[in-house]
């Protein structure tokens, strides 16, 4: 990012522009950067600060806008695996259930002649 505001302030420099840069990365963890050419802040200098302070909390935003959206995923991740162990613990007891009731079937079929069905 450095780079990126070094190389603007040279493209100002170099050609005497307006130039206003700001930049954050998705993952940073430190503030917005920005460049404001000379120019500009010798021409609008109060308005620039407004700008950089609306562009900063974009930026803000977007982080916590991303963040939050993060952490709805793993919230709603959480609660498949929950409910995924739920119904495997289900499932597990029913298969118990049938492998007793398939036991008194055959116990039943036993006491009445019944020739083994399973």
């Amino acid at each position: 990012m450095n780079r990126l505001i070094e190389k603007a302030d040279d493209i100002s420099s170099a050609t005497r522009c307006w130039l206003f840069l700001s930049a954050q990365h998705p993952n940073a963890t430190g503030n917005t950067m920005h460049y404001t050419s000379p120019c500009l802040l010798r021409d609008a200098e109060d308005r620039m600060v407004d700008i950089s302070n609306d562009c900063h909390d974009l930026m803000t935003d977007l982080l916590a806008s991303q963040r939050s959206d993060a952490v709805t995923l793993l919230r709603k991740l959480q609660l498949s695996a929950e409910e995924n162990e739920k119904m495997s613990e289900q499932m597990r007891k029913m298969e118990t259930h049938m492998s007793q009731m398939g036991g008194m079937l055959k116990l039943y079929s036993q006491k009445l002649g019944i020739p083994n069905i399973g």
